[in-house]
């Protein structure tokens, strides 16, 4: 099974600060980031989320976004 995450990491240390599960559904997940299936049809590697990707991800977790000071990636891992 396949659990993706958002990760995020200190700008400055480079150090993971947290970590939130996602439960949005692969379909969805699977349309936003339609333009990467090509080279990764299961959605596996690592992305960077972007303040443009905020509202997206708004729609579906309660996190406050801090792009001056964090990194954000979404993350795959098997489980």
């Amino acid at each position: 099974m396949i659990k993706r995450i958002i990760e995020e990491f200190d700008r400055k240390t480079e150090e993971l600060k947290s970590t939130i599960d996602l439960v949005i559904p692969d379909e969805v997940l699977f349309r936003y980031y339609k333009n990467f299936l090509k080279d990764d049809p299961l959605l596996i590697y690592d992305y960077d989320i972007t303040d443009n990707d905020v509202n997206f991800y708004r729609q579906y977790i309660s996190m406050n976004f801090d792009f001056v000071n964090n990194d954000y990636i979404l993350s795959c891992y098997e489980s």
